[in-house]
């Protein structure tokens, strides 16, 4: 499936610097067990690390921005509105 990953930029790091602990520690879980691949774009309703679907619901909460998980591979995932 094709991959889609936030950049390293100034950006990224100031959303790093305001998540809370528990954020950070599933970061950096899931950063060691997926070789860095930690967020992901939700493409066509389907993970983009893993292509398991992603629940309507789940996609209008990356919408909304919040914080939101893959049920299968666990990244964080994110959408743009198109």
């Amino acid at each position: 499936p094709p991959r889609s990953t936030l950049s390293s930029s100034s950006a990224a790091s100031d959303v790093y610097k305001r998540q809370d602990s528990d954020t950070i520690l599933k970061y950096s879980e899931i950063y060691e067990a997926r070789e860095g691949l930690v967020a992901v774009e939700i493409l066509d309703g389907s993970c983009g690390g893993c292509g398991a679907m992603v629940p309507p619901q789940l996609v209008n909460e990356a919408i909304s921005q919040n914080i939101v998980y893959c049920g299968n591979c666990s990244r964080f995932l994110y959408k743009i509105e198109n």
